[in-house]
């Protein structure tokens, strides 16, 4: 079967090195699966409203156009999810939002704070596009523990073409750039940034997002191309259905039901791991959401954390 994913993955990676990578990645993988190894996610994506501020033309959660019910996830639930990661000591990275603004949850700072008590060496991170972000609101979700904030601030083409942040935004830069709290430790020429800022096009064409991207026909044929992502990531929607990645937008084809179910149950399943092992085997067939999606696969970071 490697020879078969050698000559896969070769058309998607940059350099003879990130196809070596690739492959020991695959070998890995596969030999965790058949031994079937105990391991956590490395991005656990935890949406408690689904609902979006943005208008962006290539995502079907926009205003407007979003066909889900605008759900919120109960305490109760919130707290079984926290206590469930505990039981687990769950040490990688919790994102507190999938396919919605995680802002327009007026309960997400405390829930942040929450995390943060019950999940000390975890990694905290939120993405907002910004439209109701204020500086007043990232020292609020700092100090309640987060550790990383990414702002997308999407706009329509002549904004940014003249490279024009929204006004709330580009206060919020100029408030960065004058704080040291959030530039981090000098290092070779540049800041690390606990907030990254990035002006983006509201009207872009990216992947097909499993085939909900509006933006995007459906692609002819399933790609015969393996992808890693059911071995690095989950994604967990208000109502707790869980799904195996962020492109499932509708959580069409969920995996599990926390309400039901417990995270590692879920997680360590055996439908899980024939998942695992159909698309590692580049079949993308076998369910409708990943016939429709034309992710590359992998991600560098999990490469570098697999040490290939």
């Amino acid at each position: 079967m490697l020879q078969k994913l050698r000559k896969l993955f070769r058309s998607q990676a940059a350099t003879p090195r990130a196809n070596a990578a690739l492959e020991q990645a695959i070998a890995l993988l596969q030999e965790r699966t058949q031994r079937q190894e105990s391991f956590q996610p490395r991005i656990i994506q935890l949406e408690t409203r689904s609902r979006c501020t943005g208008h962006c033309s290539f995502c079907l959660a926009s205003v407007g156009r979003d066909p889900r019910p605008d759900l919120l996830m109960s305490e109760t639930l919130f707290d079984k999810i926290l206590g469930e990661l505990v039981q687990w000591k769950f040490v990688n990275r919790l994102s507190l939002y999938n396919n919605n603004e995680p802002l327009m949850d007026k309960r997400i700072t405390d829930w942040l704070r929450r995390a943060r008590k019950a999940l000390p060496l975890a990694y905290l991170e939120l993405k907002s596009n910004g439209t109701i972000l204020s500086m007043d609101k990232i020292i609020d979700l700092f100090d309640a523990g987060l550790d990383m904030l990414y702002i997308n601030d999407y706009r329509d083409a002549e904004a940014f073409a003249k490279g024009e942040h929204r006004p709330n935004v580009a206060r919020i830069l100029k408030e960065l750039e004058a704080s040291r709290r959030f530039k981090g430790h000098f290092e070779r020429n540049h800041h690390f940034r606990r907030v990254i800022v990035s002006l983006r096009k509201q009207e872009e064409h990216l992947n097909t997002r499993a085939g909900s991207s509006p933006n995007r026909d459906p692609l002819p044929a399933p790609l015969n191309l393996p992808c890693l992502r059911p071995f690095e990531q989950l994604a967990i929607n208000p109502a707790g259905l869980v799904t195996l990645c962020c492109d499932d937008l509708l959580f069409q084809e969920p995996l599990g039901d926390l309400n039901q179910q417990t995270l590692p149950e879920i997680w360590l399943s055996s439908p899980y791991d024939r998942l695992r092992l159909a698309l590692l085997e580049g079949q993308r067939g076998v369910r409708s959401t990943c016939s429709q999606c034309d992710y590359r696969g992998y991600s560098h970071e999990m490469l570098a954390e697999l040490g290939v």
